[in-house]
Formats: C-alpha cells, structure tokens, sequence
C-alpha cells in the first residue's frame, strides 16, 4: 500500500502499526518522480532537513524500533531520481524502495541500477503502466512482464558485479530474495 504523510508521519501509525502486525508493508511517498510534488518535497524545515530527508529518517526510526531487519515501512523514491535525492537513499537502510517511473516516465531499469546505488537489493522498480499498454492481449501482457523481468534481473546482476568489484556496498546478499 502507498500512503501519504501530508499530515504528518505520525498520522500514518495505525496504517503502520498494522503493516508491522500483519508482515505487511506500506511504502510512505518520499520522493515521488513527479516534478510538481518537488516544492512540497524539497521544502526545508527548521532543522535544515528537507521534508523528504525528515520523511526517510522517521521511516528508518520506525523500523529500527522493530528490530535489525528491513521493515514493514518502505519509501517511495520515484526512479526518475537525481544527485540531490539519491541522499534520500542513504538515510533509508532498513526500507524497501518502491521506484514508480520506469518506462511510461521516462526512467530506465539501467537508470535505477545506475542511481539506486547500493539500495539495488532493496528496489522494487515499477513498470505498470508500460506493462498494462501491452494489454488486453494476455499473450502480449506476459511478454512485456516477462521482458522487464529480464531487463531487471540483467540490471541487478551487473550492479551486483560492480558492487563487489567496488568492495562489496550493496552486494548480490539481497539480490536472490
């Protein structure tokens, strides 16, 4: 489930509370691909923090209180991310990344292996809409689902030899699961 924290993180616990309950998860919108959501995004609180980098470190918060695993609380970083947002990926160490963009916006899964850095293991991209314009054709659909498939395990292996050739940030470990 993707969830907004326009009210505040903190308005998100029973949603959250319930994910960590049921081994769900809930992806938290953090750094959407959408260029308009960048003013909200990118706004500056009074400690300096962007309100994504304050959205990432209650996520990580969150889950670190649940114990040394990754936890049922993810963050959305849209795939289309820069330099400035790839921070965001630093300050998320036990989340799933959920990157909607691929394809109908315009990002690559070389470009989530090539910005995704060492959180490639934890990165769910998101191909739906270039999937769905395949359809109703089942036929048609599976071929386009199995060609990103491809296409994504092809981009996780070479980010998963770069990694260890580079000593190891975001080895193949999480690449298998």
């Amino acid at each position: 489930m993707t969830v907004t924290a326009y009210l505040g993180f903190d308005a998100l616990r029973p949603v959250l509370d319930r994910a960590a309950k049921y081994n769900a998860a809930a992806f938290v919108i953090v750094r959407s691909s959408n260029p308009q959501g960048r003013s909200v995004q990118d706004a500056r609180l009074a400690d300096g923090r962007t309100v994504a980098d304050a959205l990432a470190d209650e996520i990580t918060a969150f889950n670190v209180a649940l114990g040394p695993e990754i936890g049922p609380v993810g963050a959305l970083v849209g795939a289309t991310v820069d330099g400035i947002a790839a921070n965001i990926l630093s300050r998320l160490p036990r989340s799933l990344i959920l990157a909607p963009g691929v394809g109908a916006q315009g990002a690559s899964l070389d470009d989530i292996r090539n910005n995704f850095g060492p959180a490639i293991g934890r990165t769910l991209p998101s191909v739906s809409r270039s999937i769905l314009r395949h359809g109703p054709s089942p036929t048609a659909l599976r071929e386009a689902i199995d060609r990103y498939r491809d296409q994504a395990w092809r981009a996780a292996e070479l980010s998963a030899i770069v990694s260890d050739a580079e000593g190891g940030l975001g080895s193949s470990a999480g690449l298998d699961g």
